[in-house]
């Protein structure tokens, strides 16, 4: 059945148990077993209001260990509010540990964002359910249904935000005009680390960053459409079908921006296809089966 705009999908039990599966998975990636000690010489976050992680290293093994079974219950779609708290936590405390040494990498927040979107979500769901009805029915499917849209719209958020970030610093065309100048900027970083490292391979560069350079006008048009697709990323929400092509053009912008930029966005895209490009799969291949 087709939703109504800007309304959570009407997901299956199994787009939902597939969903949470594949998930989890990438939360067993994202919580290492081992953390490498680093002086925390640029704290960010929780660690830049004073907290001190200097503990975490020891600690990953048994949060590692103890992050299992919380899983297996997350996956089952038990005590959520429970279980996406306690994720949260950890990833959050991992990521502010591995951004903490001057080197900032952003493939945790989207993580830790849906899982931040997830938890406020059940914990609200549980709080009202017990404030109207404590004896009423709780309704797993619907409350699950509204946990998978919160989590679609963490994800468009943190695209639609990154966008108008862009804009309020240097104007829309601005930033698009400005874009040529990235490649060249791309190019004297990559050379003066290649040559601190006597890197030859590394300092002749890609075949994608010296085009960009020697054609500033398709930098221009390359980046500026994906400012433009960053600006839109809301339209993913609009139901199945623009979230399955939304996620397949947010992925090749990524996969363009790994080759340009050689950027980590793995637990980007692998969260793009969970929650975007999975479900109508799951759905036409359903109605397929069904038409057969």
């Amino acid at each position: 059945m087709k939703s109504l705009l800007f309304q959570p999908q009407e997901h299956s039990k199994i787009e939902l148990i597939a969903m949470r599966l594949l998930f989890a998975l990438v939360l067993v990636d994202v919580i290492p077993s081992g953390l490498t000690v680093q002086p925390l010489t640029m704290p960010v976050g929780l660690a830049g209001m004073g907290l001190d992680l200097s503990w975490l290293p020891r600690a990953m093994p048994v949060l590692k260990a103890c992050s299992w079974p919380v899983l297996l219950l997350y996956v089952s779609g038990r005590l959520p509010a429970v279980t996406t708290s306690l994720l949260l936590v950890v990833t959050v405390l991992v990521g502010t540990y591995v951004n903490s040494n001057g080197s900032i990498k952003h493939h945790h927040q989207v993580v830790s964002l849906i899982l931040l979107a997830q938890c406020l979500w059940h914990w609200w769901w549980l709080l009202r359910h017990r404030r109207r009805d404590p004896s009423g029915p709780d309704d797993p499917l619907q409350r699950d249904r509204w946990a998978a849209f919160v989590s679609q719209q963490a994800i468009v958020a943190a695209y639609v935000v990154t966008g108008i970030t862009k804009v309020a610093t240097s104007g829309f065309f601005g930033w698009i005009k400005a874009a040529a100048n990235y490649p060249v900027q791309l190019r004297k970083t990559n050379l003066q680390a290649a040559y601190s490292r006597a890197d030859v391979q590394t300092a002749a560069g890609s075949g994608l960053e010296s085009w960009l350079v020697a054609h500033p006008a398709a930098s221009n048009a390359m980046l500026g459409a994906g400012l433009v697709l960053e600006l839109g990323a809301i339209f993913a929400l609009l139901g199945r079908r623009w979230s399955f092509v939304y996620g397949l053009l947010l992925i090749a912008f990524h996969a363009m921006n790994s080759v340009f930029m050689n950027l980590n966005f793995r637990w980007h895209n692998q969260c793009l296809f969970i929650f975007l490009i999975l479900p109508p799969m799951i759905a036409a291949g359903r109605r397929f089966v069904r038409r057969a």
